[in-house]
Order: C-alpha cells, then structure tokens, then sequence
C-alpha cells in the first residue's frame, strides 16, 4: 500500500487515491466438508492466512489492531514482501458451514467455507463473503490512509486437502487449479494427502461479491 500522491495547484488541492490489495489463503479439508454436510447444524472453523497491504511502518501497529477486532482469532502477524509492496500477513480462523446456516455468522466474518449436499454421494463447497462487512474494510481503508480498496483489489485462493482415507474426485469450474485456467467443468483426481490450490477468477470472485456467494465446486464421495 502506497501513500497516496498530494499536488497542490495555486488553486485548488488534487489527492490522487492509491489502490490497496489484500489476500486470502483458506485451508479446506475434505473430511471437514464431509462432516458438515453429514451434520449441517454444525459450524467448524478452519486456518487461514490474510495479507493486507502495508500503509507504512509508522501505521503497521495501527492496521494489525484493526485486523485483530475485524477478523477471527487473527494472530502470528508478520511482514511479507511480494514484489515492490510490502503486505501484513496474519493467521485467522474462518467457519466452514451448511449454506442453510450462514444466518448463523452475524457479521463477525467477511467470508465463510460454504458445503451443500446435492445427492447422498455428492457435495458441493463454495465461499460466502459479508458484503457489509467487506463495506466495513473499505471505508476503514479510506478513512484512515486515504487509499481506495475495490474488490478487484481482492486476490482469494482455497488449498483443498484430502486427509480422508481414499482417494477424492474433485469437479471445479471457472477457477484456476494449481495455476492452469478451469472455464468449464473439469475433474481431478486427489490421492490420500494429496492437495490442490484454487485461485478464484475475476468473475467468480465479483459474483460472489455481488449476489454473496457461489458454489464452484463438488466432492464426488
């Protein structure tokens, strides 16, 4: 995160707004899916880690408070360089639950693992993001550092593991899995402790803003 740039004319006073970036790595295991699906009344909560862009070292302490009121269990704060910006990066607790039950979140978390079950052999997992809460960020963003946070400022990515006993078919669509680009439908095989990285594209990323949230994917038990 950058200052932001200050011309000052003879007449008037222009203040160029800076964008910032932030980042979301969840850690999603299947034998989690699958007990949520098999209990939906169930909430578990899994690892994450949530980088945000650096307003500077003299503003650090400030945004690592904000981060510990506004995220889950935010903890190990730690600088992270990736090329020419420098980012905040910090463990967080997020809940992995029934999409029948996210009334049950409150607002306490900007986004959540979701599971529904479609047939008895088959799940389907997706992400929900608090758009009020994702409000919430921005305006803190702005208020405070004078940087403009969009959505498309927003880079989110899932870490599939499969800790279950057997092998996992995954089917995804409109993601990138393990960096190769996924338009339609496509399966993948996942051995016992095998593990798969999804990165959300634009358009998944921004429907979900928009409508709350999205399931791209299925577990094929």
């Amino acid at each position: 995160m950058r200052k932001a740039i200050v011309i000052t004319p003879m007449v008037s006073l222009l203040i160029i707004l800076i964008s910032c970036n932030i980042e979301f790595t969840g850690e999603v295991y299947i034998q989690d899916l699958i007990d949520v699906a098999s209990n939906p009344n169930e909430v578990l909560y899994t690892i994450a880690k949530f980088a945000f862009e650096s307003p500077g070292s003299d503003n650090q302490q400030q945004l690592i408070d904000f981060m510990k009121t506004n995220f889950r269990e935010a903890k190990n704060f730690h600088t992270e360089s990736k090329g020419m910006n420098t980012f905040i990066v910090s463990d967080i607790k997020v809940p992995l639950l029934s999409l029948a039950q996210i009334s049950k979140l409150k607002g306490d978390d900007l986004l959540a693992i979701v599971v529904s079950p479609e047939k008895e052999s088959i799940l389907q997992f997706g992400l929900y993001m608090d758009n009020q809460k994702f409000t919430k960020i921005q305006d803190y963003v702005k208020e405070e550092y004078w940087q403009t946070l969009s959505v498309s400022d927003f880079s989110i990515s899932l870490r599939i593991n499969n800790d279950i006993r057997t092998n996992a078919k995954l089917v995804l669509a409109n993601v990138y899995a393990d960096q190769k680009p996924i338009l339609f439908t496509q399966d993948f095989m996942l051995s016992r402790r095998d593990t798969i990285t999804i990165r959300f594209s634009d358009v998944l990323r921004d429907y979900i803003h928009e409508n709350g949230y999205a399931l791209f994917g299925e577990i094929l038990l």
